[in-house]
């Protein structure tokens, strides 16, 4: 099954929707911090210079900046200047053993790593150390309009680095034409929230979902997200409309007694693990709001899209139906796809990863040519997944061909 929406995504990358908004609602909030409020224009402006001085230091497309910092306002600001300069980004978490962040610089190469400001790069590195606060220095004398760069679809905006529950850690090269555009969106009233620093696509989404659609991003203090009572107290003072959470971190708000953090709630999107009934049930019966299941992998991130609301049965074990630009087949042990009701691998295409950073034999085992395409270069991802279609049209995710489960968005 796929959609029925054309494969080929017109250039329209995150961060140039965000100066788009950014020229046209220049005093509007986009960013809301322990100090203070941020508006379009100036994070805009600070994005763009320090893009200038990103790109005197030699960035541009394919090159890759690795940033292991604390969620804060340079952090938002850097991931929009490295885009701005044609370059792509490797998130690492800020608190990751250096052991971990050195075998992962040793396989991306990145060309800077960035830490925060004020502090000394920890240690021998393979690559070269910045600190944000004496780049932002530096870069205070470059323009404040972006610089010209000539990005494509195929050059790399981001690396992701998947969980290693198979072996080593693989690195997932996502592109720019990897995103789909959204319809215009003017500046209205949504508060969403950036919780996580994970480095995974959860991170890259609290940030741009907002930030591409003129809304406005609350950046919760360091520690938060541990804390199910302190994250509700932060989302009901802070009034915030949209989250991005695994179905365990939802759970945990949701068995509070105290909901005042519903109370401007008006859609959650909920991925990287499986939903049960009772969440989905819970979840109805205590909002007022609509729940979103997407389902995929680091290497196709949203496969599928399905909407929970008031009247749906919680019961359905369906996962949506493919999201737009996006195609799902489940198919048998010899590639033929399967009807109704029937089990079989599924396999994802439409928008997707390029593959795994130097790893060519892994990349051509997962990432296979597309039997249903005369196009040479059209692929399917193998998810690993085993699944059926049911009646209806939903897909129904019925677990992995191997031992794999997830805990909190990580496969174990």
């Amino acid at each position: 099954m796929q959609s029925e929406q054309p494969l080929k995504a017109v250039p329209n990358y995150p961060h140039q929707r965000f100066a788009a908004i950014a020229a046209r609602y220049p005093e509007a909030p986009a960013l809301v911090h322990e100090s203070g409020t941020l508006g379009y224009r100036e994070l805009d402006q600070r994005a763009n210079r320090l893009a200038h001085q990103f790109r005197s230091l030699g960035v541009g497309p394919d090159v890759i900046v690795a940033l292991r910092m604390p969620r804060c306002v340079e952090l938002v600001v850097t991931l929009l200047a490295v885009y701005k300069a044609g370059g792509g980004c490797l998130l690492l978490e800020a608190s990751a053993p250096l052991m971990r962040v050195r075998r992962v610089l040793e396989q991306v190469h990145p060309m800077i790593l960035i830490g925060p400001g004020g502090t000394t790069s920890p240690g021998d590195l393979p690559c070269r150390w910045l600190d944000i606060a004496s780049l932002e220095r530096d870069a205070a004398v470059q323009p404040e309009h972006a610089p010209e760069v000539g990005q494509s679809p195929e050059h790399v905006a981001m690396v992701f680095m998947t969980s290693g529950s198979t072996g080593t850690p693989k690195a997932v090269v996502a592109p720019y034409g990897l995103y789909v555009p959204s319809p215009p969106v003017a500046v209205s009233s949504e508060r969403y929230v950036l919780k996580t620093d994970s480095g995974t696509t959860f991170t890259r989404g609290e940030i741009f979902r907002p930030l591409q659609s003129g809304q406005c991003l609350h950046i919760a203090p360091a520690g938060i997200e541990r804390d199910a009572r302190a994250l509700a107290a932060y989302l009901a003072t802070h009034g915030i409309s949209h989250l991005i959470m695994t179905p365990s971190a939802l759970q945990a708000l949701l068995d509070l007694d105290d909901l005042r953090w519903t109370h401007a709630l008006c859609n959650v999107v909920c991925s990287g693990e499986r939903l049960t009934p009772h969440l989905k049930r819970t979840f109805l019966e205590r909002t007022q709001a609509t729940l979103s299941i997407t389902y995929g992998c680091t290497e196709v991130p949203t496969a599928t899209v399905r909407r929970f609301g008031p009247g749906d049965d919680p019961e359905d074990p369906s996962v949506g139906t493919p999201a737009a630009l996006m195609e799902v087949h489940v198919l048998d042990a010899a590639g033929r796809p399967l009807g109704e009701g029937e089990t079989g691998e599924i396999f994802l295409g439409g928008l997707m990863t390029r593959g795994y950073l130097n790893d060519p034999a892994q990349t051509a085992s997962r990432y296979v040519p597309h039997p249903f395409r005369k196009d040479p270069e059209a692929r399917l991802f193998r998810s690993g997944d085993l699944g059926r279609w049911r009646p209806g049209g939903g897909l129904e995710v019925l677990g992995r061909q191997d031992d794999q489960v997830k805990i909190r968005g990580f496969r174990l």
